[in-house]
């Protein structure tokens, strides 16, 4: 899942979950991404902004329907 993309380290708090990669991506774009939906699900409730967009302006739900994943939407 590295890119080469300077990662943050994650912590069980609301502040963090919100943190991005360089690229601009979010915890929750990142598991939309990959399809990965009992993470996706936990992710809003502990204040995941689901409207965060990465630096090319696409969103974590965008991006899990463009990957075919239906059941993260």
């Amino acid at each position: 899942m590295n890119n080469g993309a300077k990662i943050y380290s994650f912590k069980k708090t609301k502040d963090n979950v919100n943190l991005c990669y360089e690229t601009g991506t979010s915890l929750l774009y990142k598991y939309c991404h990959y399809g990965h939906c009992s993470i996706v699900q936990i992710l809003p409730i502990n204040s995941a902004n689901n409207n965060l967009r990465n630096k090319t302006g696409v969103s974590p739900l965008y991006i899990a329907g463009q990957n075919g994943h239906n059941s993260t939407v």
